[in-house]
C-alpha cells in the first residue's frame, strides 16, 4: 500500500528533529509548514514522544520539502492529520 499523507490539520504544524518539544536553549524546531490542509511529506512511523509526561503521538515524516538541510523531521499527532 502507498505511504500515507501527513497534513496540517489546524493553521500550521511546527516540524521538529526529534519527537520532544523543546524550546530551551536547545531548540530542535526545523520549520513550520503552514495552511490547513497542506502536505507535510509522507509518514515513516509514529510513536510516543521522548519527553516526560507528553502523552502525545509523533510521527516521524519524510519532509515534501527539506528544512534545515534535513530529509524528515517529526510533528505531533495534535497538530497533523494522517490521510
Amino acid at each position: 500500500s502507498s505511504a500515507k499523507q501527513v497534513v496540517v490539520s489546524g493553521s500550521y504544524a511546527n516540524v521538529r528533529s526529534s519527537a520532544k518539544v523543546n524550546n530551551g536553549a536547545i531548540n530542535n524546531l526545523l520549520g513550520k509548514v503552514s495552511g490547513k490542509g497542506s502536505l507535510i511529506g509522507t509518514l515513516i512511523s509514529s510513536g510516543k514522544s521522548i519527553e516526560y509526561g507528553d502523552k502525545k503521538t509523533w510521527y516521524r515524516v519524510k519532509l515534501a520539502n527539506k528544512l534545515k538541510g534535513r530529509t524528515s523531521g517529526y510533528v505531533r499527532n495534535d497538530t497533523a492529520n494522517l490521510k
